[in-house]
C-alpha cells in the first residue's frame, strides 16, 4: 500500500459462503486494516442472482430483490452483522450474470454513487494507519503468482495516476477477493477493460470526483 491511503475499501463476500470461511476472512481483513477502516468500507455481496433463483413469490422484481436481500442479511452470522453495523450498513448486492448493457451500467452506477457518497461523508479523507506501508508486502505473501500479475496488470490499465491493489487468493481452497480502491482507480480500470464502448460517461464522472482532491490523486 502506497501513501496516502485508500479512500474506499470494498469487502467482497460471495453469497452462500461457508460461515467458518467468512469469519476467517473477517479476521484477515482486520489484520490487514487495523484501527478504524469502517467509515471507508463497503460490504459488497456478489452472486445475488443465486438469491433470485431461489424465489417463487409473485412480487414485483424490485420487491423480490429487496425482500431477498433483507432476508439474507438477517440470516448472516452475528460477527458479520456486527461488521456491517460498524460500516454503517453500507452494502451492495451484485448480480454476476447480468448481460444487458443497461442493467450492467445501472449496477455499476449504483456502486459509484455509494463510493462518491462515502468520499463526501468523509470529507475526502482516507484510511491510514501505522502499518499501511506493510500491507502490500503482506498481501503478496498470501496471493498466488497469477493473482499478483493481475494486481500489476490492473494497475497498469488504469487511467488515473494513483495506486491500487486488487487482492485475491485462496483461504483453505476458497476464493477470496478484496478490492482496495485508491481514488477509485481499480473500479475505473475494470470498467475500461470490460466495457470499452460504454465507459466514457462513467470515466468522466470519476475524473470529476478525483479532481476535487488534487492533493491526493492527479488525473492523467
Amino acid at each position: 500500500m502506497v501513501a496516502p491511503g485508500p479512500h474506499v475499501i470494498l469487502y467482497v463476500s460471495k453469497i452462500g459462503r461457508c460461515t467458518d470461511e467468512e469469519i476467517q476472512s473477517l479476521h484477515h481483513f482486520r489484520q490487514l486494516f487495523p484501527g478504524n477502516p469502517y467509515p471507508y468500507t463497503i460490504m459488497l455481496f456478489t452472486g445475488s442472482d443465486y438469491l433470485q433463483k431461489t424465489n417463487d413469490t409473485e412480487k414485483t422484481e424490485i420487491e423480490v430483490k429487496e425482500t431477498l436481500e433483507m432476508a439474507y442479511v438477517g440470516k448472516l452470522p452475528l460477527e458479520l452483522k456486527k461488521f456491517l453495523e460498524k460500516c454503517n450498513q453500507r452494502k451492495m448486492f451484485f448480480n454476476n450474470n447480468l448481460r444487458d448493457p443497461c442493467s450492467i451500467e445501472k449496477q455499476t452506477e449504483s456502486l459509484l454513487d455509494l463510493i462518491e457518497q462515502i468520499m463526501e461523508d468523509n470529507d475526502y479523507t482516507f484510511y491510514q494507519n501505522d502499518n499501511s506501508g506493510d500491507i502490500k508486502s503482506d498481501t503478496k505473501k498470501w496471493c498466488s503468482d497469477d493473482t499478483w500479475k493481475l494486481i500489476e496488470y490492473t494497475s497498469n490499465l488504469s487511467i488515473v495516476v494513483g495506486t491500487v491493489l486488487m487482492i485475491s487468493g485462496y483461504v483453505e481452497h476458497s476464493w477470496k477477493l478484496y478490492a482496495i480502491l485508491f481514488g477509485i482507480r481499480a473500479l475505473v480500470a475494470v470498467i475500461k477493460r470490460r466495457r470499452q464502448n460504454h465507459n466514457e460517461r462513467t470515466i468522466t464522472r470519476v475524473r470529476n470526483i478525483l479532481q476535487r482532491n488534487r492533493d491526493v490523486c492527479v488525473v492523467s
